[in-house]
């Protein structure tokens, strides 16, 4: 997957959602949209080292694996350049959000319910700028 050079950040769309990391608490993650409207960038817990581009094809797959409940594994470009394996996993009563950059280096995030909804929501809308289509399967403006 060929991913543009430039990043550039326009906040036309821009969503912060929680969770737990799990070696160290709460946390605020974010979701955009870059400049050219083609690409989402999830940054768990707001860290850049460990954010993920994500293309419709990854949205979609995202969003339809915590719907259906089930668990992903995803290889996608880090914003920083080099791959990124973004695991969704269900553990027990919660969901796990693992980004593992290198073999020794990774972040895991645990979302009650509530969280999951906050971010199936985001991501949903992040797919509709992606797609062209409003949350309501219009087609955007």
């Amino acid at each position: 997957m060929q991913v543009p050079g430039n990043m550039s950040r326009s906040f036309t769309f821009y969503r912060r959602f929680y969770g737990q990391d799990v070696g160290r608490g709460p946390v605020t993650s974010q979701l955009e949209l870059t400049e050219d409207r083609k690409w989402l960038i999830l940054r768990p817990a707001s860290v850049q080292q460990y954010a993920c581009v994500l293309s419709v094809k990854h949205t979609t797959k995202l969003v339809n694996t915590i719907l259906l409940g089930a668990d992903c594994t995803l290889d996608c470009p880090g914003e920083m350049g080099g791959p990124r394996r973004l695991t969704l996993a269900v553990a027990e009563v919660r969901w796990n959000l693992t980004v593992t950059v290198a073999a020794s280096d990774a972040i895991t995030l645990a979302f009650s319910a509530l969280e999951l909804h906050h971010l199936v929501s985001h991501l949903d809308d992040g797919l509709a700028f992606l797609t062209g289509r409003n949350s309501f399967g219009g087609t955007a403006e």
